[in-house]
């Protein structure tokens, strides 16, 4: 499984580094990555790592335009606290 590969994991981190630079919210990004990838791999297997890659990176896309992290700028004003 990719999620467990020690490679994959930095090249998420990577990936992760554009959207963040606090290091608990790269942290919590990282395990939000590895269960989409675990789902997304049981569901399409044979991908490339390319394309699980992308795949990620489009998910935490939708993640923060949702405004599911607390550090979202949709959460970032008091009227929403």
């Amino acid at each position: 499984m990719l999620f467990e590969d020690a490679g994959v994991r930095e090249s998420l981190r990577g990936v992760i580094g554009r959207f963040a630079s606090d290091p608990q919210l790269k942290d919590e990004l990282l395990q939000e990555c590895l269960v989409h990838l675990w789902l997304i791999e049981s569901e399409k297997p044979g991908r490339t790592l390319s394309w699980y890659l992308q795949s990620c990176r489009f998910h935490l896309h939708h993640w923060f335009h949702l405004g599911r992290s607390l550090d979202s700028p949709k959460r970032s004003s008091a009227k929403n606290r």
